[in-house]
C-alpha cells in the first residue's frame, strides 16, 4: 500500500473557498472557531461561511452521496509524489 500523502491548505486557500477576507480568515482562527489543522473543522467552517456554490455542492454531496469529482491540482500530485519517494527510500 503506498504511503498517504498529507495535505494541507493555508489561509489564503481558505479565503479563495469563502467571500471573507484573509484577515477574517485569520480572525476566525485566533478565535478558535476554525482550526486549519482539523480537516472536521474546516470542512464545518466551510459549510458555515463558504460561497453559495460551495455549499450547495456539500449540501448536494451530504444528501445524495453523489460527489463532484475534480482533478486535484497538478502541484498537489507531485507534492505527494514526492512524499512517496522519500517515505519508501
Amino acid at each position: 500500500m503506498a504511503a498517504p500523502c498529507k495535505f494541507s491548505w493555508s489561509y489564503a486557500d481558505l479565503a479563495k473557498l469563502t467571500p471573507l477576507s484573509l484577515n477574517a480568515v485569520w480572525q476566525h482562527v485566533r478565535r478558535r472557531n476554525l482550526d486549519p489543522s482539523d480537516l472536521e473543522s474546516v470542512i464545518v467552517w466551510l459549510a458555515r461561511h463558504g460561497t453559495l456554490t460551495l455549499r450547495q455542492r456539500l449540501v448536494r454531496a451530504a444528501l445524495t452521496g453523489e460527489v463532484d469529482h475534480v482533478k486535484p491540482p497538478r502541484s498537489s500530485r507531485k507534492a505527494c509524489r514526492s512524499t512517496r519517494k522519500s517515505v519508501a527510500k
